[in-house]
Parts: C-alpha cells; sequence; structure tokens
C-alpha cells in the first residue's frame, strides 16, 4: 500500500472549501432530519477518500493511468471541475453564505454536490480504479439524495 500523492491533493483541493464551510456555516441554517441515504453517502465519502488517497497495490484498487494521454485528460478536466467547484463556493463565502446559494445552480443543479462526486469518479475512470468508481457512484447517490432531502425540508 501507498499513498496517492495526486489523488491525496485532490482531495484536499476538494475538501478544503467543506472545512471552511463547517467553520463560516450558512447564516440561515436551520436543522434539518436526517434519512437513510446519509449513511450510504458516508460509507461512499470515506471508501472514496480512501479509494483516492491510497494506492492499495492490486489491480482495480489503484489509480494507475495506462497512457500519457488518459493522466493529461485527467488532469485538464479535474482542474477544471476542481476549479469551477471552489469558484462556486467563493461565491457562497462572497454573496451572503445563505443556505440557498448551496444549492443553487451554475450550469448544472446542485454543482456544490455533482461536482466533487465528478472529479472522483474521473479520477477512477481514467485511473482504472473499480472500487473509487464504485465508491464514488455509492457517494453520489446518497449526496444528492441527501441533499434533495435538504432542499425539500428547507422549501429552497
Amino acid at each position: 500500500m501507498s499513498i496517492n500523492i495526486l489523488g491525496f491533493m485532490l482531495l484536499c483541493a476538494v475538501m478544503l472549501p467543506n472545512i471552511a464551510f463547517l467553520i463560516w456555516k450558512p447564516v440561515d441554517q436551520k436543522p434539518v432530519k436526517s434519512s437513510i441515504w446519509d449513511i450510504l453517502e458516508h460509507i461512499g465519502r470515506i471508501a472514496s477518500m480512501i479509494f483516492l488517497c491510497f494506492d492499495l497495490g492490486k489491480p482495480y484498487l489503484s489509480t494507475e493511468f495506462a497512457s500519457k494521454g488518459l493522466f493529461i485528460a485527467w488532469v485538464i478536466s479535474t482542474s477544471l471541475i476542481t476549479g469551477l467547484y471552489i469558484g462556486i463556493w467563493m461565491r457562497y463565502f462572497l454573496c451572503g453564505r445563505t443556505v440557498e446559494l448551496c444549492y443553487k445552480s451554475f450550469f448544472i443543479p446542485m454543482p456544490l454536490v455533482i461536482l466533487p462526486v465528478l472529479d472522483f469518479l474521473i479520477t477512477g475512470i481514467l485511473g482504472a480504479n473499480l472500487a473509487l468508481i464504485i465508491s464514488s457512484i455509492l457517494l453520489g447517490i446518497g449526496h444528492i439524495m441527501v441533499s434533495l432531502s435538504t432542499k425539500k425540508q428547507l422549501s429552497i
């Protein structure tokens, strides 16, 4: 088992605004009820972090780009997606920190929900990491369902 430095850097870039969010919560935050989807989201999140950051040394458990072209495609796609993700977080932090901004569309619905999952999924696909692909899908399903439930509870 070894540490995947590129995966770790991607995880840090995605998690940094989330850590800031824990410190600077929405000014209009209200409590919401948890759902069964929270469990799937947490499992997918933890598994994605593990499979993104650690190469477990076996086929389909490690991120290995089969060609330089796939690596370049990964760098470009994750850079664009992560840059957009951070930019949308900046909109939240600079424009009032309201709950609505967390769910507001930006070319796609709920971009703060979809973009990090897309980053992880692309990494799994281009890096031929089946475990990361599966965990990203679980994270995506859980994250989307939790977010839809939260939107509904808050009437956003």
